[in-house]
């Protein structure tokens, strides 16, 4: 049997369908929502400055609105740790995987994977995590 990821106690199959889709937007839907605006970001920015610095341009630029985004979604809501551990884990699967498709194997760089881009995943697992965490202990 699954284990159950949901704020509600009870194995996973006596979800309610409404909290099944919290589930599906706080993974899925965010993680492809936050990552297709970096997407886009990106190439505008690839014809405005040097590839090499688009990854810190968008670090600088998306940071505050990765924290806010979460912030807002995760307010007034008490979920386990492992449920922002799956979001987290979810988040940078979604960007490594995309980045991977629609950038590495569509275009080709070369060097793709700079310093910005590891720190890039790295924040994409940390934010929610540490989000959670917080909430967690009343912050």
């Amino acid at each position: 049997m699954a284990e159950n990821i949901s704020p509600l106690p009870g194995p996973r199959t006596n979800i309610p369908k409404g909290h099944r889709r919290e589930e599906v937007i706080d993974t899925l839907g965010l993680g492809f929502f936050l990552w297709f605006i970096g997407y886009i970001a990106s190439i505008g920015l690839y014809f405005l400055v040097p590839s090499d610095v688009i990854g810190w341009i968008l670090f600088v630029l998306f940071t505050p609105l990765l924290i806010m985004i979460t912030l807002v979604r995760f307010r007034k809501r008490f979920l386990p740790l492992r449920y922002y551990a799956i979001v987290a884990v979810t988040w940078t699967g979604i960007a490594i995987v995309a980045d991977f498709l629609f950038i590495v194997l569509l275009f080709n760089p070369d060097n793709y994977y700079h310093p910005s881009v590891m720190v890039y995943y790295l924040e994409m697992f940390l934010v929610p995590l540490v989000i959670g965490i917080l909430y967690r202990n009343g912050a």
